[in-house]
């Protein structure tokens, strides 16, 4: 699955108006649909435990993207997926 931000699209179509790409009426009808968009589902992840390459030091990783995450954070903060292991 691959999520935009609602905001950029929005923002680039708007862009797109000012350099005179696309007309006002177009550009109000690119947002109107992006607007009316569902918002997107992200996949869930598993917080797994990273480890040094001597194993002195553990940490919290999303098994996703990698990202060190807080044992208490309920989303990954690189991936923005949520964790299902609670």
């Amino acid at each position: 699955m691959d999520t935009i931000s609602r905001k950029h699209a929005i923002e680039k179509a708007e862009n797109q108006h000012y350099l005179g790409i696309i007309t006002e009426r177009e550009k109000n009808i690119i947002i109107k649909f992006i607007e009316k968009l569902p918002f997107a589902q992200p996949e869930t992840a598993k917080r797994i435990v990273g480890k040094s390459k001597d194993g002195m030091t553990f940490w919290y990783q999303c098994n996703i993207c990698h990202e060190p995450v807080d044992e208490k954070d309920a989303f990954c903060r690189g991936c923005g997926r949520r964790f299902t292991d609670g």
